[in-house]
């Protein structure tokens, strides 16, 4: 111990950083084995100024003191720990970090110390440095949960402008940086915090400037060279794991910012030019399955909420993304219901999107995988299928007779009696389109009808003007169900959402009407509905100007009524 306190107080720097890498390694033994940090005879005060005071005289001193106050704060904690944690959050030392950072600056070799280890070093320059203010920042996010206020540290990253010391950084990366796979990752976990806590236009510089170079790491070439690197020098499986999931954890979150709709507009256009929906999907092959629900979420984000949509769908669907759902067991129901829902929805957009995605879709073959999770235990999961059976009759009929023969018409019905809401409002949208655009599910769907009649009456507003659809649907195409739905009060209890519905928007009202429009092309549905004294009822709504409406659509479809009613053709 005595030697490594000589060589620390000595003038050679070679020797002081190799004390100093010893004291590293010390640390961790005594935090492994629960011994006294002060057992070493190390002011933590000395160590913060061995790193301060060489930052421009001998910067491999002070990358390795950094070390040192890294494991100080990863194995030590405590008081040590703190002091650390307060004396860097003044903008004054900050910036000392910040300069070791500056890979402009001239630095010494670390190999002076470590060695070439058979050109595979053990750690980089810029890795403890990076580490240190990840740790730092972790540190304070942690004591900011506990407090509203924001951080003196934050407020110092802020001053001293650390998205231009983080974009330079990035921009200059290559492959002869002085850095490892144990550097990259605090750094782009120190990236993902900043823009998660907003710190100083980090979000508009990184993506402004940085995606290309942040894809680059994704790339597949990239990933078999980290994999190469050997663990204990911080490559391997792990490393690619930690890196995958970071970028496209950033990635991820302009997504979930507000205002920022120009911006968002420009980082889509940007990771379409990097081609992200290639390179997420070859993540998918190279993490572990905890991580797949990063790249889907960022799937879906990118397929479901930019102008982009299309562009990425098509690029989506021809790299081969729907198998890969399969072959990675994404649908799996023991996967998490974040990873099921934003995969369902990502399938969903995509049938929504356009019709020429339904062979793709149907070729994939999910469809057992959607028997069993329309019956999920979680009814986010529920109400998801039954969107995408929604979807998936949207443009055409392509799927009538595969959704049938494979239960799931049989399941959406069932889902219309649901505990959860949002599952019956969207098993309403469900059978109602698929008995859209022709009669062939007609007699599948009969089972419908009275649950269709006792929806008119839900809380739900959406679900009211679903199910009105849904019933209007079923004689859009014959009067194959027009007797069922006389039996079980279908033509009364529309016009009942048309007499007395609770709003708050006009929305079942003026679709209750257009079904009633359609009911009346039949001579038996425009008896029953004069037995009613339709006319009484619907009158009142073909005034704008009226107390009853102000809707222009509603006194349209009022006016449509009323028209069929005296139209002598029957059906």
């Amino acid at each position: 111990m005595k030697l490594l306190h000589t060589a620390l107080a000595g003038s050679n720097p070679v020797l002081k950083s190799l004390a100093l890498e010893m004291f590293q390694i010390l640390i961790s033994q005594l935090a492994q084995y629960r011994l006294d940090f002060s057992d070493l005879g190390l002011e933590v005060t000395n160590i913060c100024e061995l790193m301060e005071d060489n930052i421009s005289t001998e910067p491999l001193v002070a990358s390795y003191a950094s070390g040192v106050i890294y494991e100080i704060m990863e194995k030590c904690g405590g008081a040590n720990a703190d002091f650390i944690v307060k004396r860097y959050s003044d903008v004054n030392k900050l910036s000392l970090i910040q300069q070791l950072l500056d890979i402009n600056k001239p630095k010494d070799d670390i190999k002076k110390v470590d060695g070439t280890n058979f050109g595979c070093p053990n750690r980089g320059f810029y890795d403890y440095p990076l580490l240190v203010l990840e740790r730092l920042y972790t540190k304070h996010i942690s004591e900011s949960t506990r407090s509203s206020s924001k951080t003196e540290f934050s407020t110092s990253l802020d001053k001293i402008n650390i998205a231009d010391t983080v974009v330079s950084f990035i921009l200059n990366l290559s492959n002869r940086t002085d850095v490892s796979p144990r550097g990259i990752i605090p750094l782009l976990g120190f990236i993902h915090q900043c823009i998660h806590k907003d710190i100083k236009n980090v979000l508009q510089k990184i993506f402004k400037n940085c995606i290309k170079v942040l894809c680059a790491l994704i790339r597949e070439d990239q990933f078999l060279s980290i994999q190469e690197w050997p663990e204990l020098c911080g490559g391997g499986p792990n490393a690619v794991n930690l890196i995958a999931s970071q970028i496209l954890r950033t990635f991820n979150l302009p997504f979930t910012k507000q205002n920022i709709d120009r911006d968002l507009e420009k980082i889509s256009q940007e990771l379409a030019k990097s081609d992200i929906i290639y390179l997420s999907l070859t993540v998918l092959k190279y993490v572990n399955p905890e991580y797949i629900n990063i790249g889907m979420s960022l799937l879906w984000k990118l397929i479901f909420n930019s102008e982009e949509s299309k562009t990425f769908a098509k690029q989506f669907v021809s790299g081969g993304g729907l198998n890969a759902i399969l072959k990675y067991k994404i649908l799996d129901p023991d996967n998490s219901e974040v990873l099921l829902v934003d995969t369902l929805s990502l399938i969903s957009q995509l049938a929504r999107l356009s019709k020429e995605f339904y062979e793709p879709i149907h070729q994939a073959g999910m469809y057992e995988e959607l028997k069993v999770l329309i019956e999920h235990k979680d009814p986010g999961v529920r109400a998801k299928v039954c969107n995408l059976i929604g979807n998936l009759c949207r443009h055409t009929g392509f799927f009538y007779e595969k959704l049938l023969k494979s239960g799931l018409i049989e399941a959406a019905i069932d889902r219309c009696t649901d505990s959860d809401p949002n599952t019956r409002k969207f098993a309403c949208f469900a059978v109602g389109n698929a008995g859209f655009h022709n009669e062939n599910l007609y007699e599948s769907l009969k089972p419908c009808v009275p649950l269709l009649v006792t929806l008119l009456q839900d809380d739900e507003e959406k679900t009211r003007a679903n199910a009105a659809g849904a019933l209007g649907n079923f004689v859009r195409n014959s009067n194959t169900l027009c007797k069922d739905l006389i039996t079980h009060g279908a033509l009364t209890q529309l016009l009942e959402v048309v007499k007395n519905d609770k709003g708050p928007s006009q929305s079942p009202r003026r679709i209750a009407l257009f079904s009633i429009g359609n009911l009346c092309v039949y001579q038996e549905c425009k008896e029953e509905f004069e037995n009613m004294e339709i006319r009484k009822v619907i009158e009142p709504f073909r005034k704008s100007d009226s107390k009853s409406s102000s809707d222009p659509q509603v006194v349209k479809y009022a006016t449509r009524i009323i028209h069929k009613l005296d139209d002598k053709s029957q059906r």
